[in-house]
């Protein structure tokens, strides 16, 4: 990723210019909660503000994705700009795959910037995402905020998302012993804190083991970055060869990445939850619940990717921020690449001031298991053209607008020859109530559902008609 500074007096070079603010939802003081802060506003909605000066562009190293450029624990992302002529490349994957999520581009709202090396500058659109199954969109858009659920629902994986390893350790014998200690036989295959085989059934041994595996490889990875004497001579070399922690890079939309903490929970006194981070050489605890203070795991979707730069779309449990159960609004994107510090693993897992910490972490690249595939989300609604011409306001008109292009992406993104042609009729329906919308658009329309009409029409029009 590079790192862009706003043009205008005294900016050092390299710069971009913008034809609208970048906004975020930014974080709000709220001593009630675990981490101090909540991203809500006193109306309970998203905390929209505009970046303040000197914030800072991240361009992937190609130029075809641009993002402010954020720390997750004060800002977070609602949009991202993209080259155009990339959507429909990353839409496909994610159609295909089963996503609930589409991209469409807000093209009157840019950032413009020049490549290292390059005489022409390059202007990339806004992007904004659709839920397919909710039908909202842009600023109304929904997900849900416990990351393991969310993230099925970006990469479109019917059952939680498998490891994408460059090696194949021994991760357990059984479908439990894979899904729900997987990441301690990965540790462990690193170290060899206990013999090679699945983890004791019973509670005290089992945690015993999990608690020498979090050690041995907590204070290897310590090891790595302040020298010593390792347990595993190896590791640093095994890291790399599995795919794990700074190695962990995602190739392809509709992967996804996995963080998680490593050691069980203990009492904590008088009162609390305690757990020791090894790789870090420090104890993290809490005086209620670890929950408050140490993320168990996190989740995040691949939805755009150029060269080793990628963009997820993410949300997380907001426990901690004293958002439980009214953080749907609060999804947001974020950027990661493979330079120094901007990998997925040293972004989440770096301890910080600010938020919850990990515990000695464990990256990894994953991807779907059990794959939904191609879906019209609701495919009672494919001949509902009229609703986008009765509509009365922004969410109902994005409802039917969502309607038609679940219709129009079962038809594009069609597997079979056969199922990419449409019932002629039907097709000209719609055709005909998004043209008429556009041609006479009603006043109180705004920008980004204007956006979404024209994305709906171009993909609209590039469904084949039948006989």
């Amino acid at each position: 990723m590079l790192l862009y500074n706003l043009a205008g007096p005294g900016a050092a070079a390299p710069t971009y210019t913008t034809s609208h603010p970048l906004v975020a939802q930014e974080f709000v003081l709220d001593p009630a909660a675990y981490v101090g802060y909540s991203f809500r506003n006193g109306a309970g909605a998203p905390n929209l503000v505009a970046a303040p000066a000197g914030t800072r562009l991240a361009v992937s190293q190609n130029g075809r994705f641009a993002i402010e450029a954020a720390d997750l624990t004060r800002r977070q992302p609602k949009f991202f700009f993209a080259d155009p002529a990339q959507l429909p490349q990353w839409n496909k994957a994610l159609a295909r795959a089963g996503s609930e999520f589409q991209l469409f581009a807000e093209p009157t709202r840019t950032v413009v910037f020049t490549l290292p090396g390059a005489a022409a500058t390059t202007t990339l659109v806004r992007v904004r995402q659709a839920n397919l199954s909710a039908r909202n969109s842009a600023g109304g858009v929904t997900m849900t905020e416990n990351c393991d659920v969310a993230v099925q629902n970006v990469i479109g994986s019917v059952l939680q998302p498998r490891p994408v390893l460059g090696r194949k350790p021994f991760l357990g014998s059984n479908a439990t012993e894979r899904t729900v200690f997987g990441e301690y036989h990965l540790a462990n295959h690193l170290v060899r804190a206990v013999p090679l085989a699945d983890l004791p059934a019973a509670a005290p041994a089992r945690d015993a083991a999990r608690d020498l595996i979090a050690q041995h490889y907590g204070e290897d990875i310590h090891t790595l970055a302040n020298g010593g004497v390792l347990h595993a001579p190896n590791i640093a070399a095994e890291l790399q060869a599995v795919g794990l922690n700074q190695h962990a890079r995602p190739t392809a939309v509709g992967q996804g990445l996995y963080s998680t903490s490593l050691g069980t929970v203990h009492p904590h006194l008088p009162t609390g939850q305690q757990v020791f981070d090894f790789a870090n050489n420090r104890q993290l605890d809490h005086l209620v619940t670890i929950n408050g203070r140490v993320w168990g795991f996190h989740w995040g979707g691949v939805v755009a990717i150029d060269g080793t730069d990628y963009l997820t779309l993410e949300n997380y449990a907001r426990t901690a921020e004293n958002s439980a159960g009214n953080a749907a609004h609060l999804g947001y994107f974020q950027a990661y690449g493979a330079g120094p510090g901007q990998d997925w693993h040293t972004r989440w897992t770096t301890p910080s001031a600010h938020g919850k910490q990990f515990a000695n972490a464990l990256t990894m690249v994953v991807e779907p298991e059990g794959v939904r595939g191609l879906a019209n989300w609701v495919p009672a609604e494919k001949s509902n053209s009229a609703a986008v011409g009765t509509a009365v306001t922004n969410a109902a008109l994005t409802t039917a607008l969502l309607n038609g292009l679940n219709y129009a992406n079962v038809h594009i993104y069609a597997a079979e020859l056969v199922a990419e042609y449409a019932d002629p009729n039907r097709r000209i329906g719609w055709i005909q109530e998004l043209n008429a919308r556009i041609a006479a658009p009603p006043a109180w329309l705004d920008d980004e559902t204007r956006a979404l009409l024209q994305h709906v029409r171009n993909e609209m029009v590039k469904v084949k008609s039948g006989l």
